[in-house]
């Protein structure tokens, strides 16, 4: 991590200060940023189109594409590089991966067979070619002035995996989802310039917003379901599916556009060339599933001001708790348009893909079944939650993944608890993080995500934010932490935001500090544990003391237990914590106390023991 510095030029800032590296402060001095959380004035961003077509071998498992990529250079610099992704290149033998693939899927990586910048053919073959590279990072020269547009050519192919793989790869010898498929244009953003993080098969994305036009060749019999809206419906699909599929784009019922017995009768589609054709507008990722003999349902979801939103799952006929992800999926979408964020669903369209991993993509997840209908349940809402994080807002998941999986875990517990008690995950993490909390696998949340080992990634990513978030949801209520919530989503709709970003609108938006809570929670080695430290007699009663042991403030309730066999509830708002780590509660009156009991229940807590007076227990 950068060397870090005191955010002092925080105006209002209570102690303890927060801690901010110096090239996240470098944006707030120079105006991109600002400290009340909105974007700055010198906030700029760029942006990448493309037009691909690409042409799939499902047997072979080859895919050869060609793109033309428009990138907008709105930054105020001019750029002399421009950077090129491969991400397919983790499968190259004896590459570094922060977890391991499949040996079978190990190959010679993206084969780059034709490279044209600005009009200007470069040898991708010539080591004179890239400034400068890593393992799926290429860097070429470029003159991208200021505010000018560029012409990017590119021919390549690739195999894509045959084994289930981390985010893609094959459900069975005829389905398969495919990502990070297409040579992609790098981030240069106001922090860092150029984003040079490899893809370590660990930290996911972080990519820029832009409009896609997608075309995908197949063989006959197979259909694609994919980022975006399908543009030709009526040259693809069969006389029926068609009718079905026309009718789902206006129906509150799931309409079963593709069934057990199209497959069957192999009447899914046309019988000549097989070629979908796509299209997303602002969006930052392109991914999409294929299968011969999925099952294909649909509807629409009409949001309270008008908005229809086509909602759409595609499964395998064998699957046990598939067939009611569409209607899921609808609840889903209504909750958090309606209530969970109260920002309409931001696109046309999402489809759960059956596939082989619990993966999000711009309008399109790749979501395995699970092994129970609690756990179906959960997947789908954490899944298409994502859809907000990181996708309608610009989240660099290779820095900062917490910010949409903490977030993205809390809420969609908040929609999947709507339906079922089972598979609650705030109750599995009560359970799991306590255990972990301040140990040496527990580092600080702004550490940056590709820098971790696969070993700590849960704990770093999911559990320790996702309690934050529980917890500061809790001390804010839920109006305001809803408040807060849609006032960052709204800010930074479109746009690439930091953790500070994050804190300040909600400071801002709350109208309190809450540094206090940030600092421990996000920033230092600090863990949850609260104490009853010592009981002492006064000469009006007594003057309990209790500590923060590990620095991270929550609420508790303190239960006072008399001689005379009645007690006495006191509750702690976590505030009490900003003011340091020692709280004093003074109990007037004649009554002697038979024992002290610190109730922390739905927080984890990771002492309990030190949560009784006398010590020894009850």
């Amino acid at each position: 991590m950068a060397g870090v510095c005191a955010v002092s030029f925080y105006a209002t800032a209570q102690d303890p200060e927060l801690y901010m590296p110096r090239d996240i402060k470098a944006a707030y001095l120079n105006g991109s940023r600002a400290l009340d959380g909105n974007p700055g004035g010198n906030y700029f961003q760029n942006r990448v189109d493309y037009d691909i077509s690409a042409r799939i071998d499902p047997v072979t498992r080859r895919l050869t594409g060609y793109e033309k990529i428009t990138f907008h250079n709105n930054s105020p610099y001019d750029l002399k590089t421009i950077g090129l992704r491969f991400y397919q290149d983790i499968f190259v033998k004896g590459g570094n991966r922060g977890r391991p693939v499949n040996p079978a899927d190990l190959t010679d990586g993206v084969d780059l067979t034709s490279l044209t910048i600005n009009g200007k053919k470069i040898d991708p073959g010539s080591s004179s070619a890239t400034v400068f590279e890593t393992q799926t990072n290429k860097f070429y020269r470029i003159q991208a002035k200021a505010g000018s547009q560029n012409i990017i050519e590119a021919t390549w192919t690739l195999t894509f995996p045959g084994k289930k793989e981390e985010r893609m790869g094959s459900i069975d010898e005829s389905s398969f989802f495919i990502a990070y498929w297409y040579p992609q244009i790098a981030v240069f953003d106001d922090i860092n310039g150029w984003d040079t993080f490899d893809y370590n098969n660990v930290a996911e994305m972080y990519n820029e917003f832009g409009n896609f036009d997608v075309s995908l060749t197949l063989p006959e019999d197979f259909v694609v379901w994919a980022t975006g809206e399908l543009q030709n419906p009526e040259k693809v699909l069969s006389e029926n599916c068609l009718k079905r599929y026309i009718s789902a784009r206006s129906s509150s019922d799931v309409v079963h556009i593709i069934d057990k017995k199209d497959i069957r009768k192999k009447q899914a589609t046309q019988k000549k060339k097989n070629e979908w054709r796509f299209k997303a507008l602002n969006v930052s990722d392109f991914a999409f599933g294929i299968s011969d003999h999925y099952v294909w349902d649909a509807s629409s979801l009409a949001l309270k001001n008008g908005k229809d939103i086509f909602i759409q799952s595609a499964w395998l006929p064998s699957s046990t708790y598939y067939e009611p992800v569409a209607q899921m999926t609808r609840f889903v979408v209504s909750q958090l348009s309606d209530s969970i964020t109260g920002i309409d669903f931001p696109y046309p369209s999402i489809t759960v893909f059956n596939g082989n991993d619990g993966m999000e993509f711009p309008m399109i997840v790749n979501d395995e079944e699970e092994n129970s209908s609690g756990g179906t349940w959960f997947l789908t809402a954490h899944e298409v939650t994502h859809t907000y994080l990181p996708f309608y807002v610009g989240i660099n998941q290779r820095r900062y993944g917490w910010m949409d999986e903490g977030m993205t875990t809390m809420l969609g517990e908040m929609i999947h608890s709507q339906k079922t008690d089972l598979y609650n995950m705030r109750n599995m993490y009560l359970y799991t993080y306590p255990r972990i909390a301040g140990t040496q696998e527990d580092v600080p949340t702004i550490v940056n995500s590709t820098y971790l080992p696969d070993i700590i990634f849960q704990q770093h990513e999911y559990m320790r934010p996702s309690m934050a978030l529980w917890t500061l949801k809790d001390i804010l209520g839920e109006a305001m932490f809803r408040k807060c919530l849609q006032g960052f989503i709204t800010r930074w709709a479109g746009k690439h935001p930091t953790p500070y970003d994050l804190f300040f609108t909600f400071n801002d938006i709350s109208g309190e500090d809450l540094n206090w809570f940030w600092q421990p929670w996000f920033l230092g080695f600090n863990y949850p544990d609260l104490a009853i430290e010592k009981v002492e007699k006064t000469d009006s009663g007594f003057s309990v003391y209790l500590g923060n042991e590990g620095g991270m403030p929550f609420p508790a309730s303190l239960e006072i237990r008399f001689d005379d066999g009645t007690t006495r509830m006191i509750s702690l708002d976590a505030r009490v914590w900003a003011k340091g780590k020692t709280h004093i509660i003074t109990i007037a009156g004649n009554k002697n106390i038979s024992g002290l009991v610190l109730h922390t229940e739905g927080y984890p807590d990771s002492v309990n023991e030190n949560n009784y007076y006398p010590s020894s227990g009850e």
